[in-house]
């Protein structure tokens, strides 16, 4: 389910060149009553990325993602930890973003709270993955260049020590 009709038309192209049916893409508010009650307990899997945290307050969009899930079905819902080193980079080169973004709920115990559901059970909730600069979008402007630069080559050096030193493996961090 995609929001934007320009959204949905490009997932129905990336579907078709991995040979999935575009048709298979739903141009529509995940929160419209109607589109929640004709796709209820349809899909085996519910997946969301970056969607949850711009809501001041997720229950509503948890609940649909819940309605939305076959009975055994799995969701899967990640958001970006833009707190931590983010924060302060985000503050120079593109404050903007953190403003449309619920940063409480990207500690993990507002997270775990967020996924407190009792027709749910949780079988994970934990931070994932390693340092990733790439969350730092920003615009144009000679300081936020500057930044992204280094923060790029930054990126590079920590992936390649945690491939040297860990064996190919992240390390965890928040």
């Amino acid at each position: 389910i995609e929001y934007s009709p320009i959204g949905a038309e490009l997932s129905r192209v990336n579907f078709s060149e991995a040979g999935i049916d575009g048709n298979n893409v739903i141009c529509g508010d995940a929160l419209d009553p109607e589109l929640l009650s004709k796709y209820k307990s349809k899909f085996d899997l519910v997946y969301s990325a970056g969607l949850i945290e711009h809501f001041a307050d997720p229950h509503q969009i948890i609940a649909a993602h819940i309605e939305l899930a076959a009975e055994d079905g799995l969701i899967v819902i990640t958001i970006p930890n833009l707190r931590g080193i983010y924060s302060p980079l985000l503050r120079i080169v593109n404050p903007a973003l953190l403003v449309i973004h619920n940063l409480e709920l990207m500690k993990i115990d507002k997270f775990r709270a967020a996924m407190d559901h009792s027709s749910v059970e949780l079988l994970f909730a934990e931070y994932c993955g390693f340092v990733d600069f790439d969350v730092i979008h920003a615009p144009g402007t000679l300081i936020a260049n500057v930044v992204l630069a280094m923060t790029t080559r930054l990126n590079a050096v920590l992936n390649l020590f945690a491939t040297r030193f860990f064996g190919g493996r992240r390390m965890e961090t928040s």
